[in-house]
């Protein structure tokens, strides 16, 4: 499995990202497949269009935003491909392709996955899945084969997500030195950094929502929204419009305006989950004196 991580182009790891696609599709169609049975059966849970304010305060509405940029969040990739391209022009095809692909897979897993398990939906959906969802007896089948597969789409799908990382802290940490596609060891060194790091950070973050909501808030809207709304506002090679300017600057201020409330309100329920445990550990340990 190492070797699908020492690659040096891109055009290296086409095959691993269609397999994790491809995996991705198939996590799509068992989730639905489950959802459509439970739906003949009666057991599925019923849409709710609208947030119910009455337990969750309107700005937690904030906190969604963030996640929803960092899953479209593959700016860092495109400058590698395009480089890659035959034709560059190919690169707003590949764009729309790849936009359209997510969209579909996202709005299936959201939409099939609540009417799988409603309320009680979790942030991870896989851990939805550690419990039979189904009366069929291939329902636990059902669960490991999904789980199994969105476990090995992840593996598949790091390579091309660590490419840019390792350029870009190559250039960090080593800007006189070689290019990295040239040195075999200073390759495999900072791979193999890179991938202690992330398997340590994996461990000490409980909760992916909570690495979602402040990497979306923070990293994620400036590499999606506001430095390429910044690029445009500069405008060194004189090409934007003044529509152009007016879009980017509206952007940056939505940018920010959502990040500030998004951040706020993730550190506020962060203290008050915090305080609220505490509170109640008092109270048991009371309880059991």
């Amino acid at each position: 499995m190492f070797s699908a991580f020492n690659k040096k182009i891109v055009d290296s790891l086409r095959f691993t990202s269609a397999i994790s696609v491809l995996l991705a599709v198939v996590f799509v169609i068992i989730s639905s497949g489950m959802a459509i049975y439970a739906l003949f059966n009666g057991t599925a849970k019923s849409p709710r269009l609208l947030p119910d304010f009455s337990k969750h305060s309107f700005f937690e509405l904030f906190t969604a935003v963030p996640v929803i940029v960092v899953a479209f969040t593959f700016h860092f990739n495109v400058h590698p491909i395009q480089a890659e391209l035959a034709k560059t022009s190919d690169m707003k095809t590949a764009v729309r392709i790849s936009l359209l692909l997510c969209c579909i897979i996202y709005s299936a897993v959201g939409f099939f996955g609540y009417l799988l398990f409603g309320e009680s939906t979790m942030s991870d959906i896989l851990s939805n899945f550690d419990h039979e969802s189904s009366t069929s007896e291939l329902g636990p089948i059902l669960n490991d084969v999904v789980r199994i597969s969105y476990a090995l789409h992840l593996i598949l799908v790091f390579p091309l997500l660590n490419f840019s990382l390792r350029l870009n802290m190559d250039e960090l940490l080593f800007p006189k030195k070689r290019p990295l596609v040239s040195d075999t060891l200073r390759f495999v060194s900072l791979t193999g950094f890179l991938m202690a790091f992330v398997y340590l950070a994996t461990i000490m973050i409980p909760n992916v929502w909570v690495l979602f909501q402040f990497m979306g808030s923070t990293t994620a809207v400036c590499l999606s929204l506001i430095f390429p709304g910044a690029i445009v506002l500069r405008d060194i090679h004189g090409i934007s419009k003044r529509r152009d300017k007016m879009l980017a600057a509206t952007m940056i201020i939505l940018a920010v305006i959502t990040s500030s409330i998004a951040i706020s309100t993730n550190i506020s329920n962060l203290f008050g989950s915090s305080k609220t445990s505490g509170q109640l550990g008092q109270k048991l340990k009371m309880l059991s004196q």
